[in-house]
């Protein structure tokens, strides 16, 4: 009796036992498909830092963030998949996120899991990305002058590119003329610095009479908000503030004693004609004015318009022959101008101003402008092709009215001749420096990236 009310006991405990096994198991697999249920899908990945850097040989670890449909954020650093576009720029560890950099330049690093994925541009930037004799600038004054020079309120990439290019320029040719200011013992005070602020934050535009002009602690305030919004200090801007301040001062100085008030000038008049119909010449003329006489067109010979260069300026030829017997017959150039030019002037009788050579040659051509002021007063030039190419069809017939040995230059022609001399002048300069330039279209293209991305908030104001 006692063997078999164990045995029944035991039964008793098997059947519990293999009940509550059942039960666990039955709650687990409900558990488990109720959790696929409702479990959160990935959505989306973030790297950090957003838009990283570092030095050649040195190491930066980037992290990734999985961002999930109901709000929650998770570290999946070590569950993605790291890689890097150009390894030979920089590498990255697949499963760590740890970027080495090998090369000056840019790398799309990507992190992937499953079907999301992100991407983001790291720059493998050297310390001293420009260095002219012993002054040095890195990436992070660059990437402060894209934002103070307007590149956040520029949309199209490549007009971006273009501004972030010549900044880089201007950065350059302003260190060189901020150390040839201290040669030239030329100097900038603080107070320009100050009054150069003011007018900058345009104050005093609306100014009333008898008031007071406004001071640079007067805008001071606001001055550094705006500056903070950028990521750049007071103090950072009024040393970028002198540099361009040295370095207008040397442009005056050097445009003023290399470019005369007044120059000798040349009164010139010019038909530009075309010696082929405008199906050939690619250039149709302008609806607004005549077609030539029958005695211009291009001679008819069955065949298709000459293209070589001799039999087109052959045509010219004939074509100043004629203007030549209109003119003889009494007939006024500007009417003839107006008849037969195919630039602008002809509205203007074909008159194109008062000029020296020097304009003659920066808007016309070295030929035309040898070939202009070599005539006497009422003399046709020669046919002057308006372009180098065996292609060209137009050509040139001027005439200069008047000459003068001293005349004063105007406005527009001043300011050309100025930035021309500048340039040339800068470029000899330049000859003596020593300027290395490690900035490439990859590292300019991480710049813009950086540039575009919200700054740190600045120090503001030193001492408050």
């Amino acid at each position: 009796q006692l063997s078999r009310w164990q045995r029944e006991q035991r039964r008793k405990r098997q059947f519990t036992i293999a009940a509550a096994v059942i039960i666990v198991i039955v709650v687990a697999l409900v558990a488990t498909a109720v959790y696929q249920a409702t479990r959160p899908d990935l959505v989306a990945l973030a790297i950090a830092p957003r838009v990283p850097s570092v030095e050649p040989g040195q190491t930066l670890q980037l992290t990734a963030t999985g961002i999930y449909d109901d709000g929650r954020q998770k570290d999946l650093t070590h569950k993605v998949t790291w890689t890097s576009s150009d390894p030979a720029v920089a590498t990255i560890g697949p499963d760590t996120g740890l970027a080495k950099g090998l090369a000056d330049g840019s790398t799309t690093i990507s992190a992937t899991k499953g079907d999301v994925s992100v991407a983001t541009l790291l720059g493998v930037v050297p310390p001293a990305l420009l260095k002219v004799n012993q002054a040095t600038y890195d990436m992070e004054y660059y990437v402060k002058m894209l934002r103070l020079r307007g590149i956040l309120t520029i949309s199209d990439p490549s007009s971006r590119a273009a501004l972030a290019q010549g900044i880089w320029e201007t950065i350059i040719d302003n260190e060189v003329c901020r150390q040839l200011a201290e040669e030239m013992g030329i100097e900038v005070s603080e107070e320009e610095i100050d009054a150069e602020l003011v007018r900058q934050m345009g104050e005093g535009a609306s100014q009333e009479e008898g008031e007071e002009p406004p001071t640079y602690q007067d805008i001071r305030e606001r001055l550094v908000e705006t500056l903070a919004k950028l990521g750049v200090t007071e103090e950072e801007y009024r040393e970028i503030t002198r540099t361009q301040l040295l370095a207008d001062k040397v442009r005056a100085k050097v445009k003023a004693e290399e470019v005369p008030a007044e120059m000798p000038q040349a009164h010139v008049w010019g038909i530009l004609v075309d010696v082929a119909p405008p199906e050939v010449s690619g250039t149709p003329a302008a609806t607004a004015t005549p077609e030539p006489s029958p005695a211009l067109q291009p001679e008819q010979s069955g065949t298709e318009a000459a293209t070589a260069p001799e039999e087109n300026l052959a045509q010219a030829q004939r074509i100043r022959e004629e203007i030549l017997d209109r003119l003889a017959q009494g007939e006024d150039f500007a009417d003839i101008a107006e008849e037969l030019s195919k630039d602008a002037s002809a509205s203007d009788g074909g008159d194109l101003g008062w000029m020296p050579q020097e304009i003659a040659q920066m808007r016309y051509g070295e030929e035309f402008a040898q070939a202009a002021f070599s005539l006497e007063p009422g003399e046709l030039s020669q046919p002057i092709p308006q372009s180098t190419s065996p292609e060209n069809t137009r050509y040139w017939i001027v005439r200069v009215t008047e000459k003068e040995d001293s005349r004063p230059l105007e406005e527009e022609q001043r300011r050309l001749l100025e930035s021309r001399a500048f340039s040339r002048w800068l470029s000899k300069q330049k000859e003596g420096f020593t300027i290395e330039d490690k900035l490439n279209p990859d590292l300019r293209a991480w710049a813009i990236e950086k540039a575009l991305e919200p700054p740190e908030p600045s120090e503001g104001v030193e001492g408050q």
